[in-house]
């Protein structure tokens, strides 16, 4: 004779049944009362009939459907645990795998919306899935895991800082350009994770900042990419980055030529042709005339390179002023290579 608990049981396991069939039944008494009735001016219009008529097809085949046994594919959520004290991850464990289930259609529906979550115990090397898979609903049949087993490699966890290298596209405004370095803060995180692979790191790498058309200084913050998502975890998850930018305006002057690091006392003496080289240079706004004036500003010529010079010829190198925004890669020398003679004092 059945128990109080399992009638409980059938009642819970009948209930979609009768939900479903009162529904049917409401939607099939309104539908006749539809059909039977008769409006004033005239009978019910033909394109609603067809919509109830859909409607009650919809939930009729709904309902056989859902109750025959059926088997479905459904993406469960791996969770590492358990992994052991002072070990961290060599390889990547993927993020889901395939489960393939069976069971009526009522009782697969909520694993749809809810997926269940799979903990993986990194306690030993080979890890049998269907072993860690956490119980079912009743009435659900595990039929396959996919993959059935994986390799869980570990090493000893080791922390370690790396610079953060930014991934940024900048482009200017016309007459515009950085006015100084690029600032990142902070410029380093701290990362955790195996040996090897932390070892291999060069740097962390930020998101992609596109900057065009700039104009003006911007202050931006930005998150760091997360591509070795469970082997390594870091200190940081956004970095602020200031792009100083302003507006230059191209400059031309003549500079001297002088010998740089020559030994204090030296009575070596030496003429250059041309005595002095034309320098073309991009400053920024507002600095140009002090720039034109600037009595630092000159190039020079290595003595030890002057010594060794066996053609006569030698390269100068631009000395640019202190305190003035100069773009250092825009400074040309005209002409780059001189010609310098030793002068002899009776």
């Amino acid at each position: 004779m059945p128990t109080s608990r399992s009638l409980a049981a059938l009642r819970r396991r009948q209930a979609p049944r009768r939900l479903v069939r009162r529904l049917v039944r409401r939607v099939a008494a309104t539908f006749a009362a539809r059909v039977g009735a008769r409006r004033p001016d005239g009978p019910e219009h033909p394109l609603r009939i067809l919509a109830i008529c859909g409607v009650l097809s919809l939930l009729l085949w709904l309902t056989l459907t859902l109750r025959q046994p059926t088997t479905a594919t459904i993406e469960a959520r791996t969770v590492v645990a358990a992994l052991p004290r002072g070990e961290a991850l060599v390889t990547p464990v993927p993020e889901t795998v395939r489960l393939v289930v069976e069971g009526t259609g009522y009782r697969l529906l909520p694993l749809f919306s809810s997926p269940p979550r799979l903990p993986i115990a990194a306690t030993q090397r080979e890890v049998l899935l269907d072993a860690q898979l956490p119980a079912l609903p009743p009435g659900v049949r595990l039929v396959g895991v996919s993959p059935r087993t994986l390799r869980l490699d570990t090493e000893a966890s080791v922390t370690r800082v790396v610079p953060v290298v930014l991934r940024a596209r900048i482009a200017f405004t016309p007459s515009y350009d950085l006015s100084g370095p690029v600032r990142v803060s902070p410029d380093s995180v701290r990362v955790t994770g195996a040996r090897s692979v932390i070892a291999a790191l060069r740097g962390w790498p930020t998101e992609s900042l596109p900057l065009g058309a700039l104009r003006d200084t911007v202050r931006a913050e930005i998150a760091l990419l997360d591509t070795l998502v469970g082997l390594v975890s870091h200190s940081e998850s956004r970095v602020r980055v200031v792009v100083p930018v302003a507006a230059f305006s191209g400059q031309e002057r003549e500079v001297e030529v002088r010998v740089s690091g020559a030994a204090p006392g030296s009575d070596l003496r030496y003429a250059f042709d041309p005595p002095s080289v034309r320098v073309r240079f991009r400053v920024r706004l507002g600095q140009g005339e002090a720039a034109l004036r600037a009595p630092d500003f000159y190039a020079t010529v290595d003595a030890d390179e002057l010594r060794r010079a066996a053609t006569g010829l030698v390269r100068v190198r631009v000395r640019l002023p202190a305190g003035l925004d100069i773009q250092t890669e825009s400074v040309q020398a005209v002409p780059t290579v001189i010609r310098h003679y030793r002068v002899i004092r009776d």
